[in-house]
């Protein structure tokens, strides 16, 4: 018998035993027969296991830097990931390993023709890898045509199923050619006409008029104070190590006071699945035990907390490492009889400004208008959530894009510009009808945007389909609802953020609700 459902049905079949309907069954038959009933449910639990045991960690790669690239060129380097699971990675049959570019359906804008499709820039280069090795992924990425900053998203994937920690971020900077080319384009707008932008082969943006009068503060739009998001940072079934630069403290889920701990004083968390306990030990000594969840909170705003077990480098600089945070941290287990996933969560819950300076949605260097419009729409996003707490149960959004890229302290220290948008946009998020419009966003459209309704159940109406002319002809990256980040990077060089809002969310009005 596999050796986790041997464990997990012995488990099972301890904790059947404690239950109160069962205390009250004699020995004999009945017991047997709810015994056998309870185990055939167990037949469903392997699928489940299988598909954690998929992990992996990437130890290293060929070229840590941003890549210079003219138009139309090709480069070829390699990454190397630790199979950090308990089952063997292979490179060939149904569910071979390999590297998938993020989100596309068909074609990739930065298809290489060696790639295996479409799609899939590469599959594992050895034979196979067993748990605790590592495998080796070479590829290359051509540059599209259009110049500009590209940060490529790939997964790794066993068949149709990412594998954990498998994620992958290259960045490519297409180079602007170097010969002139006589230019057919309509000029750029004047003075006199300020409210379109045009493109003989792609069409108009009839961009809307904004004042910065217009923002009014009501602090009765959403009855709140800034408020705080959870973010879920990372699952682990190894231990997870934390520190600060200065003192914290760790408190359980009723707010009691557990352990004092100093600057620099690191402590060990080993959670136990099978007693669904968290273990607290110091310089290899245990200290305590507890069912509860577990908070890490600092002793005053300057402490900022790290998760010293967490490699988290941007592939672009591996001498990075955004495992610091500013909030709290929480250890908390996701209870699969609460609904949960099973799985230990490191939550990070910090107050909504602080989140957005986390964010890599953008590079710093982008037009600063866009900046501040990407920005308006990232706290709306987040905030939505936080009022209607249903997509991920004991957290609001993720770190990763399945909600917005965040990355924590390290990232607002590197990103004055973001942190800047958010100082100036404080408070401010988008309304529609004076209810709070939640703003979904993504990477490049090919000509325009799609509707609600064109991609997810229902409609909304300030989310219809819109032109955007300056990626007519473009690869679409990402569903494709909302606002086109490329197209409001090229309309922030000349427009508002006011206006970009306006545009790609229609008939909304920006607020400042804090």
């Amino acid at each position: 018998m596999n050796p986790v459902r041997n464990f997990m049905k012995n488990n099972y079949i301890k904790k059947l035993r404690k239950m109160p309907f069962l205390k009250k069954v004699s020995n004999g038959v009945k017991l047997k027969n709810y015994l056998i009933l309870s185990l055939a449910l167990l037949t469903l639990l392997p699928v489940g296991v299988k598909a954690q045991n998929y992990q992996a960690q990437k130890t290293n790669q060929s070229y840590p830097y941003i890549i210079n690239l003219e138009p139309g060129k090709s480069f070829t380097f390699w990454f190397k990931f630790k199979n950090s699971g308990s089952n063997t990675w292979y490179n060939t049959g149904n569910n071979m390993v390999t590297i998938r570019h993020r989100s596309i359906i068909n074609q990739s804008a930065f298809y290489h023709k060696f790639w295996l499709n479409g799609r899939e820039p590469a599959k594992l280069s050895e034979g196979s890898i067993k748990p605790g090795q590592e495998g080796t992924f070479k590829f290359a990425l051509t540059a599209p045509a259009d110049s500009g900053l590209y940060w490529v998203k790939l997964d790794l994937m066993r068949g149709e199923e990412k594998i954990g920690g498998g994620e992958i971020e290259v960045p490519i900077r297409v180079l602007a050619p170097t010969t002139i080319v006589k230019k057919t384009e309509t000029p750029a707008p004047t003075e006199n006409n300020n409210s379109q932008i045009t493109s003989s082969s792609a069409g108009t943006y009839d961009m809307p008029d904004f004042d910065l009068s217009e923002i009014k503060e009501d602090s009765n739009l959403l009855n709140m104070e800034e408020p705080n998001v959870r973010v879920g940072l990372l699952h682990s079934e190894k231990p997870i190590k934390i520190k600060a630069n200065g003192p914290y403290e760790i408190r359980d889920e009723n707010n009691k006071l557990l352990v004092t701990q100093t600057e620099g004083e690191e402590i060990e968390i080993v959670f136990d699945f099978s007693l669904e306990r968290q273990f607290l030990n110091i310089s290899g000594q245990r200290i305590l035990s507890t069912d509860s969840i577990l908070r890490f909170a600092p002793k005053d705003e300057n402490t900022i907390l790290e998760i010293s077990s967490y490699q988290n480098s941007p592939s672009w600089n591996q001498n990075l490492n955004d495992n610091q945070f500013k909030g709290v941290l929480e250890t908390h287990y996701a209870d699969p009889a609460e609904g949960g996933s099973g799985r230990l969560w490191v939550i990070n819950e910090l107050k909504m400004e602080d989140y957005l300076k986390g964010l890599a949605e953008a590079v710093d260097v982008s037009p600063f208008e866009f900046l501040k419009s990407l920005v308006v729409a990232a706290r709306a996003y987040a905030t939505y959530h936080v009022l209607e707490p249903f997509k991920h149960g004991i957290f609001t959004v993720t770190a990763t894009e399945g909600d917005q890229v965040y990355r924590g302290y390290g990232m607002e220290k590197r990103s004055p510009n973001i942190t800047k948008a958010v100082d100036e946009t404080k408070g401010m998020m988008v309304f529609y009808n004076n209810t709070l419009a939640i703003t979904p966003y993504f990477s490049q459209s090919d000509g325009r945007t799609r509707s609600w309704s064109e991609v997810w159940s229902g409609s909304k109406p300030w989310l219809v389909s819109k032109p955007d002319p300056y990626m007519k002809g473009k690869t679409m990256l990402g569903h494709g609802v909302g606002m086109s980040s490329r197209g409001a990077l090229l309309l922030g060089k000349e427009y508002s953020f006011g206006q970009i809002l306006k545009y790609y969310y229609t008939d909304i009005e920006i607020k400042k609700a804090y």
